[in-house]
């Protein structure tokens, strides 16, 4: 499943969901306002692949690795 953060448009879930069924909008799980390392917890804790314009993430993979799957 996908989460999308707050970056990009909440629309992409119903846009999506024909392809991507059980995708999230940060918004939808009270991540919006979150820090990146929040939402890469809860990325991780719950199987989710963040879908993001920010290079934050790119680099806390670099850090830490994949968020476990």
């Amino acid at each position: 499943m996908l989460l999308f953060d707050e970056n990009l448009a909440a629309r992409l879930v119903s846009d999506l969901a024909d392809l991507y069924p059980g995708c999230v909008h940060v918004g939808d799980r009270g991540l919006a306002g979150g820090s990146d390392r929040a939402i890469w917890r809860h990325a991780g804790d719950h199987g989710l692949v963040i879908v993001s314009k920010d290079e934050d993430f790119q680099r806390l993979s670099v850090l830490h690795g994949a968020p476990r799957k």
